[in-house]
């Protein structure tokens, strides 16, 4: 690989935070150091368990499914009591490793080609769905053997890693639209490695491409929907919920069982009376004691449709809904001026999907002051921030200039309510812009790994290795480096899941994005509580990019 590029364009280097450029490399306090092995385990939040039948189950376990169908009809969810997801976390030695699949079941296979195909003009027709099962039936083996390989313990997730010393900090991560728990798992892993541990929530809202629904509900698909209105609105509580449950399960979780049983008490409180059971029957209740960080909120990632959620989460958004039962009054709530999440990392986010009223995107002016907004970390790509030829942004120009100076220390967003005020945002935690040269929207996700593989089987052996080298060469654009070609020959390969490993393994948006983030998040831990964005932030993340050789177009602190 070539030696990284200059790591800022001309442009941005006048407008550079001058502590980032005082040093041509940049070491600051907080950055991530250690590689640890990482471990996955699945986990269930259920409220109501009950069977096909609508009858309640009589298990007391998770169930983990292998159905190819979904139940008929599944029943109206409570999102704030309704959750199902991924742990992804530093683990002890491992014995052994184990897959951690992309496409468990044929039906996600088939979900996730139905969702790839929702814009084709034949789509729902007979004609569709018949092409939809064939192309999932010839997929289905390239994405049953994708993912990534995790600690085990004879078989079952390894523990998390629990004599570091310092406990490891925790994140809830929102996946985009089409997205799910597994789809993000080079991410996820990477931070988990970096030092965090992440809840991978699987949303049930009808954007993610499949979700499974807790004990035997079977599953949800994506659901066709028009962007902005009721529709938008509905989704957008509905994240809202499922965040907000998610960051209750972290503190569940993290609860030290107590003689008197106060631990136990807080528990049901904190998961609305529902069973927390996680994969294989591995009890919950002290799993992650000593690994993670009791002590702090956690910090909250998204992409996408996700990572306007996260902003929307970092800023306040369904918090009053959160607490609506948790007996304070509302002069306390003011007082504590508390929010659910540390910190928010946004990662290429749609903010068209900002729920409408979303306190992230409001001036402080005409809000509360118990709904501050936390740092805010947005990482964009170079496809959704290059004006197209209208002069706008695929991810929305006005709106998410709209969000940066709503985090901002100084607000430049214009008051309806209070124009007489200087707008000085002193309760915000401001905010820190950047765009990754060269990377694309799905980079952030595990997508762009799969294509190699998948054009080999659509459209042969030559022509896959071109189009793997096209994504590799995406790749190695993001990354200042360079890859070679996928060889032509006729010799049999050891297996795909290689081909497409060779083929994408120059340094890629996923594992950058990851390294950054981490890079800012363990900024936040270092200055013992949510702190304020500032120019050493900016130094950690230029630091952590620089270290995986990308180069960035766009720099700013907000």
């Amino acid at each position: 690989m070539r030696p990284p590029a200059p790591l800022l364009s001309a442009a941005a280097r006048a407008a550079a935070p001058a502590a980032m450029l005082s040093s041509p490399t940049p070491t600051t306090a907080g950055s991530p150091q250690t590689v640890h092995k990482v471990g996955v385990i699945d986990f269930e939040l259920d409220y109501e368990p009950i069977d096909g039948s609508g009858a309640a189950a009589s298990s007391t376990t998770t169930s983990w499914p292998s159905s190819s169908s979904p139940s008929p009809s599944p029943p109206p969810l409570d999102h704030s009591r309704h959750l199902v997801g991924s742990f992804y976390y530093p683990a002890a030695a491992p014995s052994t490793q184990r897959a951690h699949r992309w496409s468990p079941t044929f039906y996600h296979t088939r979900s996730y080609v139905s969702f790839a195909s929702r814009m084709s003009p034949d789509h729902g027709t007979a004609l569709r769905k018949a092409k939809t099962l064939a192309m999932a039936a010839v997929s289905h083996g390239v994405l049953l053997a994708a993912g990534i390989r995790v600690s085990a313990d004879a078989g079952r997730a390894a523990p998390p890693l629990k004599e570091t010393g310092t406990p490891f900090g925790a994140v809830v991560f929102s996946h985009g639209l089409g997205g799910s728990r597994a789809a993000y798992s080079a991410f996820a892993a990477a931070l988990a490695s970096a030092g965090f541990g992440v809840l991978a929530v699987e949303h049930a809202d009808g954007t993610a491409a499949v979700a499974k629904l807790a004990g035997t509900r079977g599953f949800k698909d994506y659901e066709r929907w028009q962007p902005g209105g009721e529709q938008l609105q509905a989704r957008g509580e509905a994240r809202r919920a499922e965040l907000a449950a998610a960051a209750r399960v972290w503190r569940a979780l993290l609860l030290a069982p107590s003689k008197e049983g106060d631990a136990e008490k807080e528990r049901e409180a904190l998961l609305g009376g529902g069973r927390l059971s996680l994969e294989g029957g591995t009890l919950p209740l002290d799993f992650f004691v000593g690994a993670v960080d009791p002590g702090s909120a956690p910090a909250v990632v998204g992409h996408s449709f996700g990572g306007a959620l996260a902003a929307d989460a970092a800023a306040g958004g369904g918090a009053n809904a959160a607490d609506a039962d948790d007996g304070k009054e509302e002069k306390e709530k003011d007082e504590e001026n508390d929010l659910l999440f540390s910190a928010a990392v946004c990662l290429d986010p749609w903010w068209g999907a900002l729920p409408p009223g979303s306190p992230a995107a409001t001036s402080s002016d005409d809000r509360t002051p118990s709904t501050r907004r936390a740092p805010l970390l947005v990482l964009g790509s170079d496809a959704w921030n290059t004006p197209n030829a209208e002069g706008e942004l695929f991810c929305g120009r006005e709106q998410q200039e709209r969000v940066l100076s709503s985090f901002a220390q100084k607000s430049s967003i214009s008051s309806s309510t209070s124009s007489s005020k200087n707008n000085d945002n002193g309760n915000n935690g401001g905010a820190l812009f950047a765009v990754l040269k060269g990377s694309s929207h799905q980079g952030f996700s595990d997508v762009v790994s799969l294509v190699p593989a998948l054009s080999k089987l659509f459209y042969g052996r030559r022509r896959a290795a071109a189009a793997a080298t096209r994504v590799a060469e995406a790749a190695a654009a993001a990354a200042g480096g360079k890859v070679q070609e996928v060889e032509e020959e006729e010799e049999e390969e050891e297996s795909t899941t290689t081909a497409v490993t060779e083929a994408t393994d120059p340094i890629s948006t996923a594992k950058a994005a990851a390294e950054m983030s981490a890079a800012f998040l363990m900024r936040r831990r270092h200055e013992g509580g949510s702190g304020r964005v500032t120019a050493e932030d900016a130094a950690a993340v230029v630091a952590a990019a620089r270290g995986v050789g990308v180069e960035l177009r766009e720099l700013r602190v907000v």
